[in-house]
């Protein structure tokens, strides 16, 4: 048989997270999803982690692998004794 067959190349997965296909030596596996769930780029984890606001994993609820943060709070604001949070805005629809 060939070398390069013998040897294990990278193969095609999918990212969960923007669906682009990459080499699997390219991607993360950051919790303990698997299958079609266990890949994602690593950028696109942490741009994830900082829109949710976390670092577990909402399918399989897992601690994501050390490494992903989350951005700090923004700064609370008072009016009065009460704190305010314009950190995050409810959408009413």
């Amino acid at each position: 048989m060939d070398e390069d067959i013998m040897s294990s190349p990278n193969r095609l997965v999918e990212c969960r997270i923007c669906h682009s296909e990459d080499e699997d030596s390219n991607m993360d596996t950051p919790c303990s999803c698997c299958g079609t769930l266990k890949y994602a780029h690593q950028n696109c984890v942490q741009r994830w982690c900082n829109e949710k606001g976390d670092t577990t994993c909402e399918i399989c609820q897992q601690q994501l692998k050390p490494g992903y943060t989350v951005p700090p709070l923004p700064p609370l604001l008072h009016y009065g004794s009460s704190p305010i949070n314009f950190g995050y805005v409810l959408n009413s629809h």
